[in-house]
């Protein structure tokens, strides 16, 4: 009885949104808002499901194929196979619709592009080459000079024009800004010095201005799936009178998968890891810091409990706070200081507690960035979720990276200021949109290869 109601049930809601796609009676660009939950279920087991979800992202695309054929590229270079067949449904329907004349030049232009820059994921880099020609040394397959309109660049600027139309507080319809697409590529190309030595690309828009995109051979879903669920507590942030009045929010970059082992990834400028900080100030003042002797002290193989507590009060003596100085000498107009330190607390505090909700780990010195314009703080590398911290060989014990240098940086008053009430915020803001914040998180139970990894 349960069984057949609820089959009931689930037909009614299906011929509902089948006929809103079909008579057109919501706007195409509301559908963005859920994109990655249709993605995700493209691989459903019912058919008419299937088809209705192929229908709605074959018309996103139609209307916004500058940002949506990211995700059919990468739905059909899946090493699913189920998953690649169902892509290509939605290429053949995007291909065949109305303005197919339009659409499929533009398509093929775009995917021309992004096989281009597959390649450049994809390609060997030899060791200690830091400096590479894109054209020559690389062999960028696109056509040097020729600018791409049908694909905007994958910068966090185009991806939120259409997530802002779709925010609860858009009353009017709102009306996109200009795409930045590409122009052109600059020969000259940066290897990071990461294992997985990513590739840095110059390009510039088509607004004249250049910009940093890392190519990297590594799966990003995950970083892709957190960035969006920041990106939906940015905007109940904006929201919310308390959040808002106080300027809360997250700063976040684009992150772009192009299959399940390589994707592209936003640079942002203007950012420092904690890492590079401190070093740099504890290298100025003559004390370098020895990682391999930190570590020798801190070992629990070879040091008893009482010895480890010893030798950490002695290099804590050793280590003194330095955030505070970076920030007076970062910004030295007092007014512009005081602006800076409390968007670096504020950022600070929301950042922890939407990690801690997430479980989010490794947020060591290098996954934590500060904007050198603004003070605020940016958290990159979302790969260790639920916490998995918990299950390391050396358990991450603690709900999010809070260190005496992070805290001195705050003033005098510490966690128990501004961090302490923008923290309550934070949380009071979570507890009250539990249900729309659960369902971008189920998304992430349909991919069985991130909880087996988890």
């Amino acid at each position: 009885m349960i069984a057949s109601h609820r089959r009931q049930n689930y037909s009614s809601i299906e011929k509902c949104i089948k006929a809103c796609v079909e008579k057109g009676a919501m706007e195409t660009y509301k559908w963005y808002s859920v994109l990655s939950q249709l993605t995700s279920r493209i691989v459903h087991d019912n058919l008419d499901t299937v088809q209705i979800i192929v229908s709605i992202i074959a018309e996103l695309a139609a209307k916004y194929p500058e940002l949506i054929l990211y995700s059919i590229y990468s739905q059909i270079q899946s090493t699913s196979s189920n998953r690649a067949k169902r892509g290509k449904k939605i290429f053949e329907k995007l291909i065949n619709s109305k303005d197919k004349n339009l659409i499929s030049g533009q398509v093929y232009s775009a995917f021309s592009l992004l096989e281009a820059l597959t390649g450049i994921c994809k390609i060997e880099i030899p060791k200690r080459k830091t400096r590479m020609h894109l054209f020559n040394d690389l062999k960028f397959s696109y056509p040097r000079g020729e600018e791409c309109l049908s694909l905007a660049l994958p910068i966090i600027f185009n991806f939120e024009q259409l997530y802002q139309a779709c925010a609860p507080s858009s009353k009017v319809k709102y009306k996109m800004e200009r795409l930045v697409t590409f122009s052109s590529f600059e020969s000259r190309v940066q290897i990071l010095s990461s294992m997985q030595k990513p590739k840095r690309l110059f390009i510039i828009g088509s607004d004249g201005r250049r910009y940093s995109i890392m190519c990297k051979k590594d799966d990003l879903r995950k970083d892709a799936k957190v960035l969006e669920f920041i990106a939906v507590v940015n905007r109940l942030l904006a929201a919310n009178s308390e959040s808002e009045r106080r300027k809360l929010s997250i700063t976040t970059y684009a992150a772009i998968p192009l299959n399940e082992t390589i994707g592209l990834i936003e640079w942002v400028d203007n950012s420092r890891t904690l890492r590079d900080i401190f070093l740099t100030y504890y290298s100025r003042q003559g004390n370098s810091v020895d990682f391999g002797k930190a570590r020798e002290m801190l070992d629990q193989a070879t040091q008893s409990q009482t010895q480890q507590y010893v030798n950490f009060i002695q290099l804590t003596k050793k280590y003194q706070p330095v955030l505070p100085t970076w920030f007076i000498d970062q910004f030295p107009n007092p007014a512009i200081w005081y602006y800076a330190r409390n968007l670096y607390v504020r950022s600070c505090a929301v950042m922890s507690f939407v990690g801690y909700l997430v479980g989010l780990g490794d947020r060591h010195g290098d996954n934590i960035m500060v904007n050198e314009k603004t003070g605020g703080v940016m958290h990159v590398d979302f790969d260790c979720l639920f916490d998995k911290g918990k299950k390391l060989a050396v358990p991450e014990r603690v709900p999010f990276r809070l260190t005496r240098n992070m805290i001195a940086a705050m003033g005098v008053t510490g966690i128990e200021g501004v961090f302490r009430r923008t923290s309550e915020v934070t949380m009071e803001l979570i507890r009250g949109n539990e249900n729309i914040l659960m369902n971008v998180l189920e998304t992430f139970l349909l991919k069985v290869f991130w909880i087996q990894k988890i």
